[in-house]
């Protein structure tokens, strides 16, 4: 058998166990669908210098998108509290409200069409 036909094989043999998977955690709400996911990228791959970039890129943006919810959070407390008046509460929030969910639409656009190129390419 030739390489290039083994590599076939090899893929084939992927390809078909797409289908066997199941999310490995009992309450998993991870869709099966997702799990080629796993396939297309091992975790003895995870790890791998162009993987690491655009994961620990991934994870600032996820983590940038949680701290500025945990401070519209904080915000709102403090207002339902009276800590804040109304007025306060107003000029707090919105200059944070719109920004957030402006990033939050751009993040999720950016994973959006990374979705299609995958489900295109993958």
């Amino acid at each position: 058998m030739t390489l290039s036909a083994n590599n076939k094989t090899s893929q084939q043999a992927l390809d078909d166990d797409l289908f066997s998977l199941a999310p490995r955690h009992p309450d998993s709400r991870l869709e099966t669908d997702w799990l080629f996911l796993y396939n297309k990228l091992p975790p003895d791959q995870w790890f791998g210098a162009d993987y690491a970039y655009k994961t620990s890129g991934w994870l600032k943006v996820h983590t940038n998108i949680r701290k500025r919810q945990r401070i519209l959070v904080q915000i709102s407390e403090a207002y339902i509290s009276g800590e804040f008046d109304w007025s306060e509460y107003r000029s707090q929030i919105l200059k944070r409200i719109n920004m957030h969910v402006l990033k939050l639409h751009q993040h999720h656009e950016v994973e959006d069409e990374g979705l299609v190129v995958c489900q295109k390419v993958c």
